[in-house]
């Protein structure tokens, strides 16, 4: 509770496949009290985003995943939010 007002942690997806960098990312944003969700995966992502079970906040995403472009997941991700 901030000033009166419910404050809902801030919801991030990392998609990244190496995952010492997921780690390191995970810790250094969960530190700051943020919500954080993963996909190490194109096929995790596809999952995720098909069930769209999460109001995300932040998508920080891997900008070569497992040799899918991402510029390609923009819309997709972008049309399941």
């Amino acid at each position: 509770l901030k000033g009166g007002v419910h404050m809902t942690p801030i919801r991030v997806l990392i998609v990244e496949d190496e995952l010492k960098l997921v780690d390191h990312l995970e810790t250094l944003i969960r530190d700051v009290g943020f919500s954080i969700y993963t996909c190490t995966s194109y096929r995790e992502l596809m999952q995720l985003l098909a069930v769209n079970v999460h109001n995300l906040d932040l998508v920080i995403l891997d900008r070569l995943l497992q040799s899918e472009d991402a510029a390609a997941l923009i819309p997709k991700i972008k049309g399941s939010y």
